[in-house]
């Protein structure tokens, strides 16, 4: 059961911020240079991005049961890392969602224009800032999981013998 815990948490966590990485990383870029710095892409991202929140939904999700089950054998430190980082990752993403909804407002599909550019603007820098933010508390949560499943292996009765060795 640990190991498909543990599984389930990394799989999430490795689709959502790793898409997410990916995502901003490269496909962006790319786009913006085959379709010559075109707006059209915008309206791609919104969609793409409001997929990637709901996988983040399902990752925090897990990282909270992670954390309540981990919490005993992880030491106190550990756990206040574990939950710092969770909650700077769900405050984000309920930030996103409410500021995905906002830029929403301003974009018209139909025609794929931004109706309201001096809105437009600082609501999308602070969507961008937010997911640097989530990104960041992401890469340190996961971090302290490992750290907290090391400590958690090492002290678990039995646990160090089963474990594979290296040659």
């Amino acid at each position: 059961m640990v190991l498909a815990r543990r599984w389930a948490v990394v799989a999430a966590v490795t689709l959502w911020l790793g898409g997410l990485t990916f995502y901003a990383g490269f496909v962006i870029r790319i786009a913006h240079r085959v379709l010559g710095g075109s707006h059209d892409f915008g309206f791609v991202t919104a969609e793409v991005t409001g997929v990637l929140h709901w996988m983040g939904v399902v990752a925090v999700v897990l990282l909270l049961v992670n954390l309540l089950i981990d919490r005993a054998s992880a030491g106190r430190l550990l756990v206040w890392g574990l939950a710092v980082t969770w909650f700077v990752l769900a405050a984000a993403l309920v930030t996103l969602f409410l500021a995905h909804a906002s830029l929403r407002e301003v974009l018209l599909p139909t025609t794929r224009t931004v109706t309201d550019r001096w809105r437009f603007r600082p609501l999308h820098e602070f969507y961008q800032l937010t997911l640097g933010v989530q990104w960041v508390a992401g890469a340190l949560h996961l971090g302290f999981v490992l750290a907290a499943w090391r400590r958690a292996d090492r002290s678990t009765p039995g646990r160090r013998e089963s474990l594979p060795t290296a040659p």
